[in-house]
Formats: C-alpha cells, sequence, structure tokens
C-alpha cells in the first residue's frame, strides 16, 4: 500500500466559506445521516482520482470536522455542521460548510395508517376534477403543460421562436381582471378569441398561434387521460392485494378448521372465524398494514400528508408551518454570515418541496423588509443562493394533487399564485429580470416519486425553467432503490462536488455571448444548462417495456378472473399468463435489481489521509 507523503507546504485555508445546506426527504430520518452520506460519496469520487508521483490523490476531500457554533439569534439553538475541504496541488482554500434543515421532528407523531390510505384513495378522482376545470383555472398545470411541449422532442410543428413567449403571455393576461370580466366563463375558446384580439392585425401569426394552442390543449387533455388510467391501476393493484391476502388467510383458515374437526377439536376450530367476505377484507387489511405497509404509510405518506395540507384550517398545517419556519432559521443563519461568500441548497424527495418553499418565505421576508427596492440583496443576501439542486423531486406531483385547486373567487387564485413565486421571481430571477439560481433537478423514470419539473416554470414568458436531468441510475428499474439511487451515481456526485467547489455552471459567473443581430450582450444561459449534454443525461423511455409489463399485470389478472368466470375449463390456462408475467416481474427484481448501478463511483486508489495529515482549523 501506497501512504501518502506530504512533500508539499499547504497553503493556509482562508476564512471565507461556501455554504451547502442539505435537506433531507420523507421518513424517520436521523440528524446529519443523509448529509454524512453525501459527503462520504464526494469522499470516495475525490479519492478514487488520478495520483500524483507520491501515490497522492491529485484531489482529495480533507479537513473534515464536525463543528458547532452559536446562533446569529441569541433566542435560538446552537447550531452544527460538517466543515471540509477539497485539496488540490497543495491548496487547502476551498471550505464548504455543510448544514442540514432537519425537519423530521417536526412531522413525528401518532398518525392512523388506514386514514393516510383513505387519503391517498382520494386523490385517484384528480384528474377528473382538472379535465372537467376551466382552461383559465389551474394555472401552474396548464402552465406546465406548455413548458413540457417546448422542452420535449420534438417541439410543436410550424412554431418560432417567439411562440412561447407570446403564449405564455397571453395566458398570463387571460387571467387578468379585464379578460374575466370579457370571459367570464375562462373557457378555451375565451383563450383562442384573445389570440385573434391581439394579433388581428397579423392573422398569419394568430393562426399559427392557435394551432400550437390547440396541440398544447390536446397534449394536456392526453396526459389527465393517462393520469386517469394510471391511478385507476394503482387503486385495483391495491384491491387486487387485499383480495389476494383475503383468498390466502380464508383458505388457511378452512384448512386449519377442518385439520382441527378431524382432530376432535371443535371447541377450538368454533373460535376461528368465518371465511366470508366481510370478515376476510379486514383481517386482510390488517395483515397487510402490519406487514410494513402500515409502517410506510405513517412513516413516509404521512409526511407527504401533513406537508401537501395548504388548508389553514387543518390541524396539520402546523407541522407545515413549523418545518417552513425551522428552515427559515437555518437559511438566515447561512446568509448573515459574513464570511460565508455562497450558497449551494440540496435537497432530496420531499425535501425537495420543503428547501422549494423556503426560498419564497425568505423572498416574501426581503420584500416586507427591503429599503431598497432590491428584493434579493436586502435585508438578507439571497442573490448568495447560485444553485438548486434537487433529486428524486416530487414538485409537480404535489402542485397536481394538492395545491392546485379551484375556487369561486378568481382574484383569490391570483393573489394565491402571486403570493407563492415561480422560478421567475425572487429569489430565482433578481427585480430586473436577470436569471440568478440554476436550479438543476436530476430524476430516473424508475423513480415513481421523481419526474421532470415543469410548474415552477416562469409565468412572465421569459424562457425559464428548471435543468431537468434525467439519469438511469439502475440497470433494472426498482422503484424504490431507485428513489436513493442517486447517491449512488457518479455523474451526479460529480456534478455536486464541481458546482460545491468549483462553482460550475453559475448563472451569475456564466461567460457572455454576442446575440445576433441584438448587439446586446447577456449570459450563456443556454450553454450552462447540462440537462442535453450526453456526459450527465440519459434518454428516457428506455425501460418502457418494463413500465408497460408491470402496468398490464393487474389487467391480466382481472381478465383472468374474467374469463375463469365465463368459462371454467379455461381458467388454467387463464390464470398461466398473469402468473407467468408475476414470476418474470419478481425474478427480474431478484435478479437484476439487487444493486448494480450503470455509473457507479470508481473505488478509492489511495487509502484516505491520516487525521495527522490534516489541518485542524479553528
Amino acid at each position: 500500500m501506497v501512504m501518502p507523503v506530504r512533500n508539499r507546504k499547504a497553503k493556509k485555508p482562508a476564512g471565507d466559506y461556501v455554504a451547502c445546506i442539505y435537506v433531507h426527504g420523507m421518513g424517520n430520518q436521523r440528524r446529519f445521516e443523509e448529509t454524512c452520506r453525501l459527503i462520504d460519496k464526494i469522499d470516495a469520487l475525490a479519492g478514487s482520482g488520478d495520483l500524483d508521483k507520491n501515490g497522492k490523490p491529485v484531489r482529495m476531500l480533507a479537513g473534515i470536522r464536525a463543528k458547532v457554533e452559536k446562533p446569529l439569534d441569541v433566542a435560538d439553538d446552537d447550531v452544527a455542521f460538517i466543515r471540509a475541504q477539497m485539496v488540490e496541488d497543495g491548496d487547502w482554500s476551498r471550505t464548504v460548510r455543510f448544514h442540514e434543515l432537519y425537519w423530521a421532528p417536526v412531522m413525528a407523531g401518532q398518525r392512523s395508517a388506514i386514514g393516510v390510505a383513505k387519503w391517498m384513495m382520494r386523490q385517484i378522482l384528480r384528474p377528473l376534477r382538472t379535465w372537467s376545470a376551466p382552461w383559465r383555472e389551474r394555472p401552474r398545470l396548464r402552465r406546465a403543460a406548455l413548458t413540457a411541449m417546448f422542452e420535449g422532442r420534438p417541439v410543436p410543428p410550424r412554431s418560432e421562436v417567439n411562440d412561447y413567449a407570446d403564449l405564455m403571455s397571453l395566458y398570463d393576461a387571460y387571467e387578468n381582471l379585464e379578460s374575466v370580466r370579457a370571459y367570464e366563463s375562462g373557457s378555451f375558446e375565451g383563450f383562442l378569441a384573445t389570440i385573434d384580439e391581439k394579433f388581428a392585425k397579423d392573422p398569419e401569426r394568430a393562426a399559427r398561434l392557435k394551432a400550437i394552442a390547440h396541440e398544447w390543449c390536446a397534449r394536456y387533455k392526453r396526459s389527465e387521460l393517462q393520469n386517469v388510467f394510471l391511478l385507476v391501476t394503482v387503486g385495483l393493484t391495491m384491491l387486487l392485494a387485499v383480495i389476494a391476502v383475503a383468498v390466502i388467510v380464508g383458505f388457511v383458515i378452512d384448512q386449519t378448521t377442518a385439520a382441527l374437526n378431524e382432530q376432535n377439536l371443535t371447541a377450538w376450530a368454533d373460535k376461528l372465524p368465518e371465511t366470508t367476505w366481510p370478515t376476510l377484507i379486514p383481517l386482510a387489511v390488517s395483515l397487510i398494514l402490519a406487514g410494513g405497509a402500515g409502517w410506510f404509510l405513517t412513516n413516509y405518506m404521512g409526511d407527504v400528508q401533513a406537508w401537501a395540507t395548504f388548508e389553514e384550517t387543518d390541524e396539520k398545517f402546523e407541522r407545515r408551518a413549523k418545518v417552513i419556519a425551522t428552515g427559515v432559521r437555518i437559511f438566515r443563519h447561512v446568509l448573515e454570515d459574513k464570511t460565508c461568500k455562497r450558497v449551494v441548497v440540496i435537497a432530496h424527495s420531499l425535501g425537495t418541496s420543503v428547501a422549494h418553499d423556503v426560498m419564497f418565505a425568505l423572498a416574501r421576508h426581503n420584500k416586507a423588509r427591503s429599503t431598497s427596492g432590491d428584493n434579493i440583496r436586502d435585508p438578507l443576501e439571497l442573490d448568495k443562493i447560485e444553485h438548486f439542486v434537487t433529486m428524486g423531486s416530487p414538485i409537480d406531483k404535489i402542485e397536481y394533487f394538492f395545491e392546485s385547486f379551484v375556487s369561486e373567487s378568481h382574484r383569490f387564485l391570483r393573489f394565491r399564485d402571486a403570493m407563492r413565486g415561480d422560478i421567475g421571481t425572487v429569489p430565482f430571477t433578481s427585480d430586473g429580470g436577470q436569471q440568478h439560481i440554476h436550479w438543476i433537478n436530476f430524476w430516473d423514470d424508475a423513480d415513481l416519486v421523481s419526474g421532470a419539473l415543469h410548474s415552477p416554470g416562469n409565468a412572465s414568458g421569459r424562457r425559464q425553467h428548471v435543468d431537468n436531468v434525467h439519469v438511469q441510475t439502475l440497470r433494472f428499474p426498482t422503484p424504490g432503490r431507485a428513489h436513493g439511487a442517486y447517491f449512488d451515481d457518479r455523474r451526479v456526485i460529480g456534478c455536486l462536488t464541481d458546482i460545491l467547489f468549483d462553482n460550475r455552471w453559475s448563472f451569475p459567473h456564466l461567460p457572455l455571448f454576442d446575440r445576433s443581430p441584438d448587439p446586446d450582450k447577456s449570459p450563456d444561459y443556454v450553454g450552462a444548462y447540462i440537462g442535453s449534454k450526453p456526459a450527465f443525461t440519459d434518454p428516457p423511455g428506455k425501460r418502457r417495456n418494463w413500465h408497460a409489463l408491470a402496468i398490464a399485470l393487474p389487467w391480466l389478472v382481472i381478465t383472468a378472473a374474467i374469463v375463469a368466470l365465463v368459462r371454467p375449463d379455461l381458467a388454467l390456462y387463464a390464470a398461466a399468463v398473469p402468473v407467468a408475467l408475476g414470476f418474470i416481474l419478481l425474478g427480474g427484481y431478484f435478479l437484476l435489481g439487487r444493486g448494480s448501478v450503470i455509473h457507479p463511483i470508481p473505488k478509492r486508489k489511495a487509502p484516505r489521509l491520516a487525521l495527522t495529515d490534516e489541518p485542524d482549523l479553528k
């Protein structure tokens, strides 16, 4: 083993540092456990790099220490963090402090698994409600569909450069008070009429925009039909699981009763429950909950239920408010530290929605207290936040199922939407419209929680959007493991390392490019987006066959049951197909989904530095 030898004089670390605020996901997380996992992965990737002639890593993570400091507000608890440094060519000056927004204790408490399950089942009707809503209502969902259409491939046919901005601006105007008075119903036909009015002197442009609007509406409705089918399939799968367990329980009870009667233990046999559906169904539900489903519902989906409660009259809203207050305290502590020069926010799972809402709470804080009119710098220096990295984010799903609702007062909806903010407002964009925070969203189509994010898109029409990066982390699409496999992908960890220690892809530090024929220069935002770069992303859709098979399985089981009832002689053949497919799926999960990562973090080439080889900073 080659031991590292220090033969270069280490440079004294500077007092300034970069802050990383990590926001964990749902479940019973332990304080700083997820943050430490992130640091371990960065450390492993750094240690797998090239070695110099002395066997020392050219680039390595060192100086890792647990620290605590007093809060800026004396009323708050002490603040703990982990300090680490990236060492390259003897330079120890790049220091990152890892803070954690730990919100799990706020959500802890007794929850009813049955109550959470009923709450989940009620969401199946959501597509029917959004389908029937007027075109003016649920604006974030409509805008998200338009953003997804222009981000996807292929883009709408015959579209031109400014069509996206025109349609987004027209839709925003369709929500103002004058349009509400002129087109009270808020229908899609009324929106088309506003296009004719706006471009009355340019009928060719109006016709093109109306054609794109028709495609926009059609794609939105097709997506709703897909949502209906998927949600019904999920509900059907849950029902079949209950029925299957009930049948097994009934079979066991019948066999046990028969065995006891044969042994003349009739008194014991009489104590067994009857094998009727009203008796078996509750037993089956209890067994499923006791077998792990109850733990998942209370500890994971219970967090989602509490966080996604936006009605202030609901007692669960108090927990949501406390989580945001906890986040604001951590962010303010970091932002008010003058030695903190830059902030990177990294979040996973439900924590992405927590971080998202906390940053907008900070923006409202500035807007209410700014004396200079510079809402991104006064009083809190929100411009220190340059990156927001999300992994496995359910933000669009939360918007779809819980945040999007209707009201008799459209003015209330406009007010609520304006108070929330989007990616085109502070802190993501300065008051002057300059893009500031680069939001990078890693998602995997095997991860059922995640997805490309479009609902936070800019409502003003500027082409600012989330940098969606699809990564295929596992060779087999195991949904549960895929949700946490972002930490095992060397491309994701490499991106996080470059952002934290090298400030890569920062909007405020982008080079300028000349937009011909416009003589004005602006940052090369397009060049900073990594979602289209092959080095970081995988094209989605490669797992469609597995997804189709998983979706088809419950419908094949239903088909087999119907065939067995109609033609009992074909029952064996009817059951063979879904059973065979089930074995294929289970076998695939067992053989292929046990841990094979497509882009794993390489093994370390050199041992970790000894603690005595690392400077003990105060």
